[in-house]
């Protein structure tokens, strides 16, 4: 297994053309640049969203070894705003239609090893697009270009594909996997690392998730955000005599917690928790979409430290190393999947079913996240949205929340000396019912979601205790 950062040694054309992804192109003027990249870095005043909606191109040059054969080489997008055309060596190997969600390319029947190879991709940023979040009447600026980090990975022929736990605070977990390649015979090794560097190994096989319960954890708070390491381990087992082999590998940090929406409002642990949160769009002024882990990073610590939120919405699916923040930090997060006020056609919906599982498999094992948004912010209902794919896709648990959201959802009376904001479509999306409204109070200018108790009698308390989640509990 060989992991390399590929930010470095890119070159960008402002205007793509066909040149771009041959071998050789010395007709073309390129511009050395360093990922993240804008396309259009823009003024902090009176800045035209027309300068960044163009059709531009990236390449970088690379030498693949003799020593790769029989090998899988993997390139890892962690995000290209917004449509993504992905070449090697001249051949068409991948196309991605989002913004805000990673992709991987598998390059391995494209490479010629022993020889340099040409990487290209023509990027799109025009708000034409029949993709989310384009459509509509936006109010928010898209940026464009290779806006997070790039990766190689060279792997053997098998190799896991993902790996994820769902955990409850007193200890339960059950680890699910998913694996490319010939894995007959092979089994999992999953060792879970505490912070204080104790270890637990389990096995199991590839088509059962693991199961089992820790003694005395340390439970995933909003004052207390312990985390914990899994690793999960690929292993073709030795024959004559010969040692076990380690395919591949992957981690990622997680949290012990209980989350459940029920009447009185959202319980993390069995304990009430009022939020105090704020919208955090992911722009920056000049550069756009395009900033480093570092600042990603100290936007969670703004809101957490400074501000004193508890919670943060998000309006797009986000960086990776801002969720690692919030995890980190105990600030509870809810990410919507891309979009604005606008469903489109059917190609369209298709395209936000498929953002919206990129955003929950990619984000899921965050503890930080307590509330995803899977209709499109503002939208109006279309029941189209359900026949081409919506219902399959969730599965039955997430039907009955979704049922349950919409029998829930109430209009509360105004407070007094405050001002009461309804909360648009994009916040009922998933456990809506307790975000019932925002206050905003007059004395204090401080915003916070009101959870106060949820009265219906269309719904059982059986149904109740169901609308609880794990919420990054959804296996797709």
């Amino acid at each position: 297994m060989e992991h390399y950062d590929w930010n470095e040694g890119w070159l960008f054309a402002p205007t793509f053309d066909p040149a771009l992804v041959r071998p050789e192109c010395p007709e073309l003027s390129l511009t050395p640049v360093r990922l993240p990249h804008t396309v259009k870095p823009l003024p902090y005043n009176y800045c035209n969203e027309n300068d960044y909606q163009r059709l531009c191109g990236y390449r970088r040059e690379f030498f693949a070894p003799k020593e790769w054969l029989g090998r899988t080489v993997l390139l890892t997008f962690g995000a290209v705003a917004h449509d993504a055309t992905v070449f090697c060596n001249g051949r068409r190997v991948f196309h991605h239609g989002c913004g805000y969600t990673a992709f991987t390319v598998d390059l391995t029947g494209a490479l010629r090893l022993g020889q340099k190879n040409v990487v290209a991709v023509r990027c799109d940023c025009r708000e034409d697009l029949n993709i989310p979040p384009f459509g509509g009447q936006m109010d928010f600026l898209t940026y464009g270009g290779i806006c997070r980090a790039v990766c190689l990975d060279v792997k053997e022929t098998a190799y896991l594909r993902d790996i994820f736990i769902e955990t409850k605070a007193e200890g339960g977990f059950r680890i699910y996997t998913a694996t490319v390649g010939e894995t007959v015979g092979c089994t999992l090794q999953a060792e879970i690392r505490s912070p204080s560097g104790s270890r637990a190994f389990y096995t199991g096989e590839l088509s059962l998730p693991i199961t089992g319960a820790l003694n005395s954890v340390h439970p995933w708070s909003i004052e207390h955000p312990t985390l914990y390491t899994l690793t999960v381990r690929l292993i073709r087992p030795g024959t004559g005599g010969l040692p076990d082999r380690v395919l591949d590998e992957k981690s990622c940090r997680f949290g012990f917690r209980t989350l459940q929406f029920v009447a009185g409002g959202l319980y993390l642990n069995g304990q009430r928790v009022e939020l105090r949160g704020l919208n955090r769009p992911q722009s920056y002024a000049y550069q756009g979409y395009a900033m480093p882990d570092s600042i990603q990073r100290l936007d969670a610590q703004l809101l957490k430290k400074q501000l004193g939120c508890n919670a943060v919405r998000l309006t797009m699916p986000p960086s990776p190393a801002f969720l690692d923040a919030c995890d980190e930090l105990g600030l509870l997060v809810f990410v919507e999947m891309p979009g604005w006020q606008y469903v489109g056609d059917d190609i369209w919906k298709a395209q936000a079913l498929q953002n919206c599982r990129e955003m929950v498999c990619q984000c899921r094992s965050h503890p930080s996240i307590f509330l995803w948004g899977v209709r499109v912010c503002g939208s109006a209902d279309d029941e189209s949205r359900r026949q081409c794919g919506y219902e399959s896709l969730f599965h039955e648990e997430l039907l009955l929340w979704d049922k349950t959201i919409m029998i829930l959802v109430q209009t509360r009376p105004k407070k007094k000396n405050h001002m009461s904001v309804q909360v648009s479509s994009g916040f009922l999306a998933l456990f809506g019912s307790s975000l019932n409204k925002i206050d905003c109070s007059t004395d204090s200018c401080r915003c916070k979601a009101v959870l106060d108790g949820i009265q219906s009698d269309n719904i059982s308390s059986a149904q109740l205790d169901n609308v609880n989640s794990t919420a990054a509990g959804i296996m797709l």
